[in-house]
């Protein structure tokens, strides 16, 4: 079980990485990547502040209680209107890769400055 603030940090952290999984499947719907599709990912930058503000709080998914990933999981079907019995996945996917992506730019940004 998390913390009230843990939970609240863990929710702005899937609901960037899903939004984010949304602006990739809606870019590439036309098996396309265009200037235009950038559109989508305002949302998702949007998010984005919210989700890193407090990083190192965000706990993991395998530490909410079965009533906090119900709850987590009503949050982001609600929001991005995704079938409830499929926003378990999309949750623990989502911020295992938005995870991976922030240690990934940090690495990159820390090689490229030296």
């Amino acid at each position: 079980m998390v913390t009230e603030q843990e939970f609240k940090e863990l929710v702005d952290v899937a609901k960037a990485g899903v939004a984010y999984g949304n602006a990739f499947g809606k870019s590439l719907e036309d098996k396309k990547f265009t200037v235009s599709d950038s559109v989508h990912f305002l949302d998702p930058i949007m998010k984005t502040p919210a989700a890193i503000e407090n990083f190192s709080m965000v706990p993991l998914p395998s530490r909410l209680s079965a009533e906090q990933m119900e709850e987590l999981c009503t949050i982001i079907a609600d929001e991005f209107d995704i079938p409830q019995d499929q926003a378990e996945g999309l949750i623990e996917d989502g911020i295992k890769l938005l995870f991976k992506n922030i240690d990934y730019g940090k690495r990159v940004y820390e090689a490229v400055k030296k």
